[in-house]
């Protein structure tokens, strides 16, 4: 049995999202950033099931992905790859935002939104549907 905490959770998903080209990120980007980016914002975790002992046996997973880039169709085509690349691990997306410019990096943003179990007993992720 494996318990997965939040910092590793966010470890897992930086390193799967950077296989693909663009920058990934932990923290806003900014004016001096290199774009396109991805940025990956604090996981949320509910325990699901514990056991008798208060042991976490299964935890769901939510985590929101931040796409930049000089446009809305580069930041579309940027949430397929992460749709794809996030599916290796059984994520689902549950939520997209509308596309919006910020106005301070001069750059467009697509937010979305994933979901995913882990089950500690056989140590992997299961998909939330």
């Amino acid at each position: 049995m494996e318990e997965l905490t939040i910092k590793q959770f966010s470890d897992l998903t930086y390193n799967k999202l950077s296989e693909l080209e663009e920058e990934v990120s932990l923290s806003d980007p900014t004016i001096g950033s290199t774009f396109p980016c991805r940025i990956i914002s604090t996981p949320i975790e509910v325990v699901q099931k514990t056991d008798r002992k208060g042991v976490n046996l299964l935890k769901q997973f939510q985590i929101s992905i931040s796409h930049f880039g000089i446009s809305s169709n580069e930041c579309m085509e940027m949430v397929s790859q992460t749709d794809n690349k996030l599916s290796e691990y059984k994520f689902v997306k549950t939520n997209t935002l509308p596309i919006k410019y910020d106005k301070e990096i001069e750059k467009y943003n697509l937010i979305t939104t994933y979901e995913v179990y882990w089950n500690a007993l056989v140590k992997s992720f299961m998909s939330v549907k």
